[in-house]
């Protein structure tokens, strides 16, 4: 049975290994959307968002036509996207222990959105970088909007303070400040609010970070409320001697007659109980079987699940062989 046990200590090195990553590789989720928003991982092609989807490093969201996104991220950190908004997680890396190990980079490609730092742009100045087409923003524990507006960026400073580098070097804006970039090679540069075109950062202050309450449901018709005198009591049900009928559970007792799986299928037999053409626990000899492993945490890709119970089951058949062996 040795090589029982070897497998047992193979897969929890994998196992460890997939949680330590699912766990760095955490970074934000989406909170909120409406309209049409799609969500693309690195090269993969988009697909629809939804609500709670993870938001990690290669992650790209898409908002269209009269849509907006809010993301929310570990480290408080807030980003709400509007219409027509092209916006990339380069980097996130968020360490509470050591604010200096901490990172994270965005690119704002189209499009505004509005940043609220967390506890990394409030702890490390140089930790947080917003690339935009004309300058890159480097924030000082602030709330501000950046709209990418044709060749123009427009940054607009709530509070705290904002720097805006480029090929002219880094230049500062603090609360109640706007700021204008026209080119790579332009300085950044003050400006009036009356200069700035009309509905440019409107959007964006519309934007709540709070999900709308639920429409309470009103019935049309309200029955009168009964007294207690007029309820009747419950009705109890006589016992009865048939005996339910229990359809036989298939197979997860092949796990512990000891044995390995033969082929890619059966490990799949032997980690769900049931053959892998059965996917979630479907309906297998008219009874329906629930899973048998709980959906995975917050925090941990179900893969990672998956591995860290594959290898609690042959640990498990390993001790038993070895134990039957030394009898």
């Amino acid at each position: 049975m040795s090589g029982s046990f070897e497998w047992a200590k193979i897969f929890i090195f994998i196992w460890l290994a997939s949680v330590q990553d699912s766990a760095w590789a955490a970074g934000g989720y989406i909170f909120d959307i409406a309209g049409s928003v799609t969500i693309a991982v690195d090269k993969y092609a988009p697909r629809p968002a939804v609500i709670n989807h993870p938001v990690t490093p290669g992650t790209t969201i898409r908002t269209g036509e009269r849509s907006y996104a809010v993301l929310k991220f570990e480290d408080g950190l807030v980003a709400n996207m509007q219409s027509n908004t092209t916006f990339k997680v380069r980097e996130y890396r968020f360490d509470p222990k050591s604010m200096e190990n901490s990172n994270i980079a965005f690119s704002l490609l189209k499009g505004g959105v509005s940043i609220t730092s967390g506890l990394i742009g409030k702890h490390n100045k140089d930790a947080f970088r917003l690339a935009l087409p004309n300058s890159t923003i480097k924030t000082r524990g602030t709330k501000f909007l950046a709209v990418v507006d044709k060749n123009t960026n427009y940054v607009k400073v709530l509070s705290g303070g904002v720097g805006m580098v480029n090929a002219t070097g880094q230049t500062e804006f603090t609360s109640g400040q706007t700021a204008l970039a026209s080119s790579a090679t332009s300085r950044p540069a003050p400006v009036s609010g009356s200069s700035v075109p009309a509905g440019t950062f409107s959007q964006l202050a519309a934007i709540s970070e709070t999900r709308p309450a639920a429409k309470p449901v009103t019935a049309s018709v309200v029955a009168p409320a009964a007294t207690v005198a007029s309820v009747a009591p419950p009705v109890v049900a006589a016992p009865t001697s048939a005996v339910p009928v229990v359809a036989p559970i298939p197979s997860p007792v092949r796990v512990a007659q000891g044995r390995l799986p033969k082929n890619d299928e059966d490990r799949g037999a032997l980690i769900t109980g049931m053959p892998s053409s059965t996917p979630g626990g479907a309906a297998m000899g008219g009874a329906a079987i629930a899973p048998i492993f709980p959906p995975a945490p917050a925090g941990l890709s179900s893969s990672a699940v998956a591995w860290g119970a594959g290898a609690a089951v042959l640990v498990s058949v390993a001790v038993k062989g070895k134990s039957t062996t030394q009898h």
